[in-house]
């Protein structure tokens, strides 16, 4: 039996090296993949973006100084290329988070105990970490569908400086009364209302995981890594789940009353 068991770890644990791999791989592709997949016509990729902040600052200017409702033109061309560029951001952040979780879930598998304190701090630190990473390409996952879903408000923040937004901004004297104003208003409040659904979302299965992991660390033998690193795991997604359900609430506020907040971005 004890055989048994050590080969299903050896087995387990000869997966993580090619999950960590994975990992890797998802971050890389997340910086450089968008480009490659929907083309590079603003300059977007990772050597730049000046020419993307010129673009979408002409665009904006235009489609406020158009007073249409409708997106066209240079903008709906600009917003379109964006939304495609987020959701191949979107495949390589979920993909990162599976690879992180598979490769979290093989490190536990194969726990093995622990002779020393300064053994057990060391797997409390890899939970801990992991668990970190795992926030974070969750949180880079919901920013990127936020900017696929509402990609004209999301087109705002390449706006290049605190000035180009304020000259854009003035338009906002005009109030929603203006059919392009009404339209950015209106886009704002979702572009809000979709980071408080998906983000809604993660803050419960990070919840999820933290009772999940409380009730196993009471249950690990306190002499193996399991019980450190699981604990970790615990502390990190209890403590996520509390600082982004305030995230979450406040942009509920948001999209039900955008206006404001929009005045705020383009003022400053």
């Amino acid at each position: 039996m004890a055989h048994a068991v050590d080969a299903r770890r050896r087995g387990a644990g000869g997966s993580a090296p090619v999950w960590a791999a994975v990992a890797a791989a998802a971050g890389v592709g997340f910086v450089i993949a968008p480009s490659f997949v929907v083309g590079d016509p603003y300059g977007a990729g990772i050597t730049g973006g000046r020419r993307l902040a010129v673009a979408a600052t002409g665009a904006v200017d235009g489609f406020l100084g158009s007073h249409a409702a409708t997106v066209s033109g240079p903008l709906a061309d600009l917003t379109d290329y964006w939304s495609q560029y987020h959701w191949v951001k979107v495949v390589f952040a979920i993909a990162a988070v599976v690879a992180l979780v598979a490769l979290g879930r093989r490190l536990v598998a194969t726990a093995a105990p622990t002779s020393t304190r300064a053994a057990r701090v060391w797997w409390a630190v890899v939970g801990g970490a992991l668990s970190l990473a795992v926030v974070a390409a969750s949180l880079l996952a919901v920013a990127n569908v936020q900017g696929a879903l509402a990609p004209l408000s999301s087109a705002l923040s390449l706006l290049p400086d605190e000035s180009t937004r304020a000259a854009a901004g003035g338009v906002m004297s005009r109030g929603a009364t203006d059919p392009a104003v009404a339209t950015l208003i209106s886009d704002f409040g979702r572009y809000h209302a979709v980071l408080a659904v998906s983000l809604g979302v993660v803050v419960a299965a990070f919840a999820a995981v933290a009772v999940v992991a409380t009730r196993r660390v009471r249950r690990a033998d306190r002499g193996g890594r399991r019980r450190p690193m699981v604990g970790a795991s615990a502390v990190v997604f209890a403590v996520a789940t509390l600082a982004l359900g305030v995230v979450v609430a406040a942009n509920i506020g948001t999209a039900v009353d955008p206006e404001p907040a929009l005045r705020l971005f383009f003022t400053g």
